[in-house]
């Protein structure tokens, strides 16, 4: 207790005074990519002004009225962060990005509620540099001064208020904030008249536009995984296409579907649209309170024009669907008719196309008799990224990494028939790539729709890190390392293969080659082809009932420091687990390197492969005792190389800023206290390290580093690698649930009270006590 009491007060946490305590920016938010694409966006940004010119882009208001908080996008992409009433500038002469945010966040203050509100410092919290890059954070109150200096200067001021030209519009009230109008650039614009009339204000609009046309490799595979989601939406809400379906309960679908596979909204209200309705455009059926509810009838066509949205990057897909499961003759023909335009645009594009080439490409498809029947405005689409409708100059050629849409339309309201295809194309070096050519396009394919839902390959790995792109062509598969911006492997494959996709545990790429019914294996940690998994031996046989609790046993371990230690020797370790005779051992061994390691050390007795040869307690314990004892090992590491080579350069970038020097200081304290205390407690005595006492050393320990750092640290933050841990303990949890197995985790000591707070969240687990294995 005297050991417990004097954690507290050394690292100066009090529980009490935990729930009114300020909040912290990173405790709550992170921006979806790390601080160096925002940096590079915003240095082409200033390569893109000219002498005197200032770039001023103002954030969302924010919302605390139930409503969620969607940044601007003009702010979201430079900058990255969730503030509120925050102005960014970019000076073309100081060459420097300054923030301008209040001093706290207006949202988390309420005097009345102080514990439902207790305030959440901005300006003076060091990770919004951090976190953004900018080159300066200021309080709001710093602005006006900061206008006034641009106004001497003669500064002129870019505004992006999506046209070619800046409105004039007529003064704003003193009082009013740049923040109260809809749309937030038209109230600055306004304001800077009134206040500063010597300003000279210009549009931004083009220079944003040509930045943001052409997407980065990170913002490519946000948008891949967009669009598979919402193909992954649609083909669901194909088997639920019906005679007597209404069209609300078709959209309900679609945005649960949305939600429940990890897109955070719909990019746009879902436009799902059958029979007379399918004639009106969208604008016209939304101008209606309850028009859009229709019950659709066989042998009418349903239309699905929709779109999810992840991590703020969106997609916009359309299909076509006979409700009777069938297209009638006439339907058929009207079909191919517009997958054949579309056809036609797709392999048109290619970089140094503009979208006026594509016009004429699509106009020339189209039949005589069609024409008057057609949607006809640019090149029948528009560009995607953080918006359904991106910024875009119509008279740019394509270049590789613009993503915009192909959908012609076909209405005919005399025969009372609407037929609509839309598909997302990347521009790459050689051509272009259908991002959402998974989903059939034609109508054999979009009748197989309403009976089954086709394959939409994954590509990008759950956390986000790596994504894998086929290149059929070359016959090779190109894994990037989304997190550390480059290109890690390019694997040899086969010519003209077909991605399966990543497996549901992420282990392996799957491609399968033509001629051959055994399918290529790239495996996620090596990027390597690897062989087929491993079969283990079943579980051993005990008399489960459905419906008993999980019976788990919590081990920590010391890796390396069980080889030297005498009182956690190896020996040690091995007799625990004889001890406590478990159906499964799940471990701190990532799932992608599993096989590798199982199947040589079927072979050959020991272990070399790289990640799980560090572990003492797998290599010369674990995996021999599979020899003596009857258990599944079960892999569920979350981490991984790319995670730790960015957490390893996030930490330096941190130590080495001055700035955040007290920052540092406290978690180097907190580090050496809880070092001081372990070592005290028994550093390498398993009753010690499996204990309460241990696990609050080990909380308090952490307390500032994940405080502090967690956002930062990416993946690679001590919540985020636990978390990551966690979700596969759970699954393997989950998998054997009600069946009264007994289950051994081992990880690292450290991870233990993360692991054991979860466990005890869990009503289908009980935890064992660890005196019941501890040697006498």
């Amino acid at each position: 207790m005297r050991r417990l009491a004097l954690l507290s007060l050394s690292m100066g946490i009090v529980g009490a005074a935990h729930a009114q305590r300020r909040e912290r920016f990173t405790a709550w938010t992170a921006p979806v990519f790390p601080a160096a694409e925002y940096g590079a966006r915003r240095a082409a940004a200033l390569e893109g002004l000219r002498a005197g010119e200032v770039l001023l882009v103002p954030s969302a208001e924010g919302t605390s009225g139930g409503e969620t908080f969607r940044q601007l996008d003009d702010f979201e992409y430079l900058v990255g962060l969730e503030v509120p009433r925050t102005l960014l500038a970019i000076d073309a002469r100081t060459k420097q990005s300054l923030l301008f945010v209040p001093r706290d966040d207006p949202r988390f203050t309420n005097p009345g509620r102080p514990n439902d509100f207790p305030g959440r410092p901005l300006a003076g919290d060091p990770s919004l540099r951090a976190l953004s890059g900018v080159d300066s954070v200021l309080t709001d109150d710093a602005l006006p001064a900061y206008l006034a200096s641009l106004t001497a200067r003669r500064a002129r001021i870019l505004l992006n208020t999506g046209r070619a030209g800046v409105r004039q519009g007529p003064p704003t009230d003193a009082a009013a904030t740049p923040f109260d109008t809809h749309v937030a650039t038209d109230g600055l614009a306004r304001q800077l008249r009134a206040r500063y009339p010597a300003l000279t204000l210009r549009s931004a609009y083009s220079l944003l536009a040509q930045l943001r046309m052409v997407k980065s490799a990170r913002e490519i595979a946000k948008l891949r995984e967009a669009a598979r989601v919402t193909s992954e939406a649609i083909a669901r809400g194909a088997l639920r296409v019906a005679d007597g379906t209404t069209e609300r309960a078709l959209t309900g679908g679609f945005t649960g579907d949305c939600l429940a596979l990890g897109a955070q909204r719909v990019a746009f209200t879902p436009i799902i649209k059958s029979g007379e309705n399918s004639l009106w455009p969208w604008r016209i059926l939304g101008a209606q309170y309850d028009r859009r509810d229709r019950a659709m009838h066989d042998g009418d066509l349903v239309i699905y024009d929709v779109g999810c949205e992840r991590d703020h990057y969106v997609s916009d897909v359309g299909r076509t669907f006979p409700v009777s499961g069938r297209f009638t003759e006439r339907q058929r023909e009207l079909v191919e008719m517009v997958r054949s335009i579309s056809d036609a645009v797709i392999a048109a594009a290619r970089p140094g196309v503009t979208l006026a080439d594509l016009q004429q490409v699509a106009e020339s498809r189209i039949p005589a008799w069609a024409k008057p029947k057609m949607q006809t405005p640019l090149y029948f689409g528009h560009h995607l990224g953080l918006d359904s409708g991106d910024p875009f100059l119509a008279d740019v050629p394509l270049a590789a990494g613009m993503i915009f849409t192909i959908e012609p339309w076909f209405y005919d309201h005399e025969a009372g028939v609407a037929v609509f295809i839309e598909d997302e194309i990347l521009i790459v070096p050689g051509g272009s790539e259908n991002l959402t050519a998974a989903l059939p396009r034609d109508a054999v394919g979009l009748e197989r729709m309403r009976q089954t839902a086709p394959m939409i390959p994954r590509t990008v790995t759950h956390d986000g890190v790596l994504a894998f792109r086929l290149d059929r062509a070359a016959g090779t598969v190109t894994v990037a390392d989304l997190l550390n911006g480059e290109v890690t492997a390019r694997t040899p494959t086969c010519a003209d293969a077909e991605a399966v996709g990543l497996t549901d545990d992420d282990v392996s790429f799957v491609v399968r080659c033509p001629g051959t019914t055994m399918p290529v294996l790239v495996n996620t940690a090596t990027h390597a082809v690897s062989e087929p998994p491993v079969s283990q031996a079943p579980l051993a046989a005990r008399d489960a009932v459905v419906g008993r609790k999980t019976e788990v046993l919590m081990i920590g371990t010391i890796h390396g420091t069980h080889r030297t230690s005498t009182r956690y020797s190896l020996e040690v370790l091995r007799g625990m687990l004889r001890m406590a005779k478990p159906d499964l051992v799940l471990t701190e061994i990532a799932p992608n390197r599993f096989d590798a390691a199982m199947r040589e050390f079927g072979a050959t007795g020991t272990i070399t492969e790289p990640r799980v040869a560090r572990f003492p307690e797998y290599v010369d314990v674990l995996f021999p005792l599979t020899r003596e004892l009857s258990f599944t090992i079960v892999p569920t590491a979350g981490w991984s190389k790319p995670m730790d080579a960015y957490r390893t350069a996030a930490l330096k970038r941190i130590e080495s800023d001055p700035s955040r020097r007290a920052e540092w200081l406290a978690y180097a304290r907190a580090n050496a206290t809880a070092d001081s205390l372990t070592q005290r407690g028994g550093d390498d005595d398993p009753r010690f390290l499996n204990s309460d006492a241990y696990d609050a050393i080990q909380t308090a320990g952490h307390e500032p580093y994940d405080r502090l750092f967690n956002a930062e640290l990416g993946p690679g933050g001590w919540t985020n690698i636990n978390r990551a841990h966690f979700a596969n303990v759970a699954r393997a949890l989950d998998a054997h649930r009600g069946e009264g197995r007994r289950v051994v985790i081992t990880y690292g000591a450290g991870h233990r009270e993360w692991m054991v707070r979860e466990l005890r969240k869990r009503a289908d687990v009980v935890l064992l006590d660890i005196d019941t294995v501890m040697p006498r």
